[in-house]
């Protein structure tokens, strides 16, 4: 665990030096995200000024699931995202190879190699629009709360991440799996409204083999004092499930990979 940790701090640094070369990308990035944020907030405050609720969600609830959401994407965004937007490219170009020969866990290594740090801005400011909207809607913020944050918005992220890496894997299997990544996008829209609003066959599918509920929803619920110690239990079951699932189908597709620099 400490060469692990050793290794994202350097990895922070060697990033930190890559973007400091091209300063503008560094503030692109956290504008665009930014308006990302502003673009579902301002969707979810148009809808609630025509319906009181939606799916048995009040705006006080949307705002946290939206809280929820932003922070968990956000901590996605630091770790996991540069390193997965590189990849379709690593794997056509062979340098996916020199990654692979690393004497650590691949997939560690393909996945955090690259540390997008400049979103560390948007860790504090989805974390904040979530704080704010937990103390309009239960007027006090305990430390159990916070807990509760920490782990719905640490399990959100691992699962975001874990699904799109199973996704991206099968680039080793077709090498140009580009719409594999579109295909995903699609579908992760899913999880930024409430589960519940969906039908009844979509929700099932957004909570068991495509658990997209559990990014944002289930862990809004979690914080809004709707699910219990059984709640947070099956939350860190279903990101421990995704977890291993994409090591597995990693490990699969890793035997069908040819080098492409060879």
């Amino acid at each position: 665990m400490i060469r692990y940790l050793r290794l994202l701090a350097t990895f922070f640094r060697m990033s930190v030096i890559a973007d400091l070369e091209y300063r503008v990308n560094v503030i692109g990035k956290v504008v665009t995200d930014i308006f990302w944020y502003l673009t579902h907030i301002v969707l979810f405050e148009v809808m609630f000024l025509h319906v009181p609720s939606l799916g048995g969600w009040s705006i006080e609830d949307a705002r946290v699931f939206l809280g929820m959401l932003f922070l968990a994407d956000a901590i996605h965004m630091v770790l996991f995202a540069e390193g997965l937007d590189r990849f379709a490219t690593l794997v056509v170009s062979g340098g996916l190879d020199l990654l692979l020969s690393k004497p650590v866990n691949s997939q560690f290594m393909v996945s955090c190699h690259r540390i997008a740090w400049s979103y560390l801005v948007n860790v504090t400011l989805a974390g904040s629009w979530l704080l704010w909207s937990l103390s309009h809607r239960l007027g006090e913020l305990s430390p159990l709360l916070f807990g509760k944050v920490v782990i719905g918005a640490g399990a959100g992220a691992l699962i975001m991440y874990a699904l799109r890496f199973s996704f991206a894997s099968f680039s080793l299997i077709f090498t140009q799996a580009d719409n594999l990544q579109y295909l995903w996008y699609t579908l992760f829209r899913l999880s930024t409204r409430p589960h519940s609003m969906y039908p009844s066959g979509i929700k099932l599918l957004l909570v068991t083999l495509l658990p997209l509920a559990f990014i944002a929803s289930i862990p809004a619920e979690i914080l809004l004092g709707e699910r219990d110690t059984i709640g947070i239990v099956s939350l860190l079951g279903v990101a421990t499930g995704c977890l291993l699932f994409s090591r597995w189908l990693w490990g699969q597709c890793l035997r069908h990979y040819t080098s492409s620099s060879s």
